[in-house]
């Protein structure tokens, strides 16, 4: 990609790739890498229509990555989990019927071809994304950890129920739902994919006690995380839920961490701290950003980007925007790192910088 004068100082702009490298690798960057995300209702239930959404977002925004975003219920529809959609805050499906409502359902699951069904359609449209973006930026794979899966098929309620009653027969399925992601992490880096977003939705207290995560989720995070097919530059954790054991889950083996820093903690300073590679937040997708205030949601962000340029941060939602998440907001949230890069330049030229 070519590069081309940057509004900060007349330094030379990074492009995307280059940003993100430098980021990751802890070192000083033009202006912080920017990437927000959110669902495209209805549009994702096609390859074509989850493509062209995508596309049009990026494009759009030209934002530092492009984070996947197929419906939240994908991994789990070719299981028999039964979806449809109603407006909702996040642009997520309404389940209609679960696909494991007896204990004995466990037993019934299958490694799944990932080139077929849901599974299919996503590697579908990701490749079409990669293919779309030639290159301009890196489009990372977004799945769920293997114990996320189980709690979408059954709930909450089915999921802790099967751990207490039968959790020989939950590991038995947690080994089929392991196997079924490995591949179809294979199948999507195979369509293009340059890195990995997985989200976890059980690592809180909210959901379960921190030693059921332990056993039912943890060693099937690590294998899938494990697999060759995850052996990706860009490998991000997303972690669900404003009681989350984020200690444990900063010791995973990846280079990037997603979390509720504005709305739960730990700050992104503080993460820095406790996990070495790049710390990815700063906005709370239901603060300031899903109203009016254009100014309001400045303020937010300038709070924690704060004077000069952070070693390994990205700025990113705490979780996927609100539908009513206005282009004007988007395009303030990307004006302000604009402008804190420009700034952190000019103060560098002034002979100021440490």
């Amino acid at each position: 990609m070519q590069r081309e004068k940057s509004r900060a100082g007349g330094r030379m702009a990074l492009d995307h790739w280059q940003r993100l490298e430098r980021t990751m690798a802890g070192q000083s960057v033009d202006r912080l890498p920017i990437s927000l995300w959110r669902h495209f209702p209805v549009e994702d239930e096609t390859a074509e229509g989850l493509a062209e959404a995508s596309l049009r977002w990026q494009r759009r925004f030209d934002f530092d990555l492009v984070k996947f975003m197929p419906t939240g219920t994908f991994s789990a529809q070719d299981w028999g989990l039964r979806t449809d959609y109603v407006p909702s805050m996040f642009g997520t499906r309404r389940v209609l019927s679960p696909g494991i409502s007896r204990l004995c359902d466990w037993e019934r699951l299958r490694v799944l071809d990932p080139g077929a069904g849901c599974l299919g359609i996503q590697v579908e449209a990701l490749a079409r994304i990669v293919a779309g973006l030639d290159g301009e930026a890196p489009v990372l794979l977004t799945i769920f950890s293997p114990l996320t899966t189980a709690l979408k098929l059954a709930g909450k309620d089915g999921l802790l129920l099967a751990m207490r009653d039968v959790p020989d027969l939950l590991e038995a399925a947690l080994e089929v739902i392991t196997q079924t992601t490995i591949r179809f992490v294979a199948a999507s880096v195979e369509a293009g994919a340059h890195g990995l977003f997985i989200a976890t939705q059980c690592a809180d207290a909210d959901v379960m006690p921190e030693e059921d995560h332990r056993r039912f989720g943890e060693p099937y995070d690590l294998r899938v995380l494990a697999s060759p097919a995850c052996a990706l530059p860009l490998r991000m954790l997303h972690v669900h839920g404003v009681r989350a054991y984020f200690d444990r889950l900063a010791a995973y083996p990846v280079n990037m961490l997603n979390w509720h820093d504005r709305m739960a903690g730990p700050t992104l300073e503080q993460g820095i701290a406790k996990f070495p590679g790049v710390v990815a937040g700063g906005i709370n997708e239901e603060g300031p950003i899903s109203g009016t205030d254009v100014e309001a949601a400045r303020a937010h962000l300038r709070e924690v980007m704060g004077p000069r340029i952070a070693r390994r941060t990205m700025i990113a939602p705490g979780c996927s925007l609100t539908m009513s998440t206005s282009d004007e907001m988007i395009d303030a949230m990307i004006d302000e790192v604009a402008r804190h890069g420009a700034r952190q330049a000019e103060f560098e030229e002034s002979g100021n910088d440490e």
